[in-house]
């Protein structure tokens, strides 16, 4: 079995067997799934280990290479809005879905509510939001896996190496750019290995919730899944078709092995080497992929601001609560922001969750609700984070094409 899973030319069709026979051994054999566990933590610790060295190498070789803080300017805002757009189509499609669908009217308790976020996370100020961007120490940065400070961190020192000798500017390029050619030798090596990873981890997530847990939960696990997907099908699409100018068909037959990544790790920063590889065989210009790639995977989160209004809505309605307009306009501004502001932070979407349920005055006791199918939720929204990232290079690309952006100034 090991040996047919083991071909580079069909991991696609590897990691979906994996997947498939992950969940139904976790369902029959429990207990074993549970037990080698450590394949799953070995496979996600390797994609860790190759991560932050990657960020800090292709954001530096990427700055340095555009030649001009001009250049920067226009890639970065133009990311930046794209982000937004993405998120704001997100989070309206969330409002439009969850407001029509009673989504507790066939959840019938049995899930004990005993959540208590002071256990866990606090509320954040906007200048703790702030600081926890930016770095003290880049070694604790690193060896506490932060990945938002990581990226601030990269950003400085490319853009300040803008300002240097234009040798000394050559040295930074050619080694940054050396590290990021090893990194991705290594992060082909890592993505060989994925059907075992993902038997493992597919296993052991099937293996500890089994299927009671839709007893109470499957609308709204639904709604959320759907929404999802259907964000990714048909405003994804779209963007495809109409804006990067590209076939579906193609765009898709590469996209997959991101998706099933993510899906997998449920982490759009360990998905960041296959991000990059995909966005290399769709031909996405490699300074767009070197940096809104990594700036995506911490700053884009599109998925997430759909699954939180979602949630939030319907924690409304197992309160009893009955929404206002004004109150869904709060939802929207709020999940729009904390989209980007809080994605540096562990646990980033229950921490935006508790900010909006504080907000409205919620109860916070629900969210232990929501937690019990968050884990196959948390892998649908990473995927939809993640190729949202890998659509956004695309349409960058076409920009680049059409003339409408310039990286060489």
């Amino acid at each position: 079995m090991f040996k047919i899973l083991f071909n580079s030319k069909k991991i696609f069709r590897n990691t979906v067997i994996a997947i498939v026979l992950g969940a139904i051994l976790a369902l029959l054999f429990p207990q074993f799934m549970l037990s080698i566990s450590v394949i799953g933590s070995v496979f996600i610790a390797l994609l860790k280990m190759i991560v932050l060295p990657m960020v800090l190498a292709v954001i530096v070789s990427s700055i340095v290479s555009l030649g001009s803080g001009e250049a920067l300017r226009h890639l970065g805002l133009r990311s930046v809005c794209w982000y937004m757009i993405t998120s704001a189509v997100a989070i309206l499609l969330a409002v439009f879905i969850a407001s029509n669908i009673n989504m507790a009217a066939f959840y019938h308790g049995g899930i004990e509510v005993s959540y208590n976020p002071s256990d866990k996370i606090h509320s954040m100020s906007f200048s703790e939001l702030l600081l926890s961007f930016f770095p003290s120490n880049i070694y604790k940065s690193l060896t506490e896996f932060s990945m938002a400070q990581t990226v601030t961190f990269a950003v400085i020192f490319g853009v300040a190496s803008l300002f240097i000798k234009e040798e000394y500017r050559k040295v930074i390029l050619n080694v940054s750019s050396a590290v990021n050619e090893v990194m991705l030798k290594i992060a082909h090596g890592v993505i060989l290995l994925t059907p075992y990873g993902v038997f493992s981890l597919i296993g052991v997530t099937v293996a500890k919730s089994g299927l009671k847990i839709f007893e109470s939960l499957w609308l709204y696990f639904l709604v959320v899944a759907f929404s999802l997907i259907f964000f990714v099908v048909i405003f994804h699409s779209f963007l495809i078709k109409a804006f990067a100018g590209k076939g579906l068909r193609e765009h898709y037959s590469v996209a997959k092995d991101q998706i099933i990544m993510a899906f997998s790790t449920a982490s759009s920063v360990a998905t960041i080497p296959q991000t990059i590889d995909c966005a290399e065989r769709l031909g996405v210009h490699p300074k767009i992929t070197g940096f809104t790639i990594p700036l995506g995977a911490t700053a884009n989160m599109s998925g997430t601001s759909l699954y939180l209004v979602i949630a939030t809505v319907f924690i409304g309605q197992l309160a009893g609560h009955q929404f206002v307009f004004s109150e869904y306009v709060a939802i929207v501004l709020m999940v729009l922001i904390l989209g980007i502001g809080v994605s540096g932070t562990p646990g980033a979407s229950i921490v935006a969750l508790v900010l909006v349920l504080d907000y409205l005055k919620l109860p916070f006791e629900y969210i232990s609700v929501v937690l019990v199918v968050d884990r196959i939720l948390d892998q649908i929204r990473t995927a939809v984070n993640v190729h949202d990232d890998l659509v956004i290079a695309r349409v960058l690309t076409k920009d680049v094409d059409k003339g409408n952006l310039k990286l060489d100034y």
